[in-house]
């Protein structure tokens, strides 16, 4: 089994490192969130959920195991998996910083949305097994600036959206999705 440690300490010739973020065995990583190894703070997690994606998107598995937040401060593009098993059992809560939202989010062509996760491949699988959790705060941004709306139908999208683009043979099963925007 390989680890990947993001983080580690030099005392004198000695390493000190941290709880591991991301656990590699082969083509299966699972994720820990860093909040671990910060007496619980939030801490984004975006990093080490990439790094799974890098390490297991071809050919692999990714877990985020249950009873654990993940805290998502940044935009992700994991666009380019190819046979892989995605099992979600934690929760996932992207910030509320809205303007980072606003001006970091990746545009969709279609009907002019935009998007904090795009996520998509060939021959994979997203299950959520009635555990895993995205909590958007999709709210905030809705109500942040009502001139960006008109009709309550918004110009601009959270950036806490999910999308699936460009996917081939995709099975998506049982997450739970939590303050996404309105449409």
């Amino acid at each position: 089994m390989f680890k990947i440690y993001l983080h580690f300490l030099v005392a004198s010739t000695t390493f000190i490192t941290s709880l591991a973020y991301v656990t590699n065995t082969g083509t299966s990583c699972t994720v820990y969130p860093e909040s671990l190894t910060h007496s619980g703070k939030p801490v984004d997690d975006t990093p080490s959920i990439l790094q799974a994606f890098n390490l297991c998107g071809i050919n692999g598995s990714i877990t985020l195991p249950a009873n654990n937040t993940y805290y998502i401060n940044q935009v992700m593009n994991t666009t380019n998996l190819l046979n892989c098993d995605v099992s979600i059992y934690g929760e996932l809560i992207w910030s509320t910083n809205v303007s980072y939202w606003l001006s970091h989010s990746i545009p969709v062509v279609y009907a002019s949305l935009s998007t904090a996760w795009l996520f998509g491949g060939t021959n994979i699988t997203l299950r959520g097994y009635g555990q895993g959790r995205f909590v958007g705060n999709g709210t905030l941004l809705y109500f942040s600036d009502p001139n960006r709306f008109i009709d309550f139908k918004p110009q601009v999208k959270s950036g806490t959206m999910k999308i699936v683009a460009t996917a081939t043979n995709l099975a998506v099963q049982s997450p739970s999705l939590s303050s996404t925007p309105r449409t």
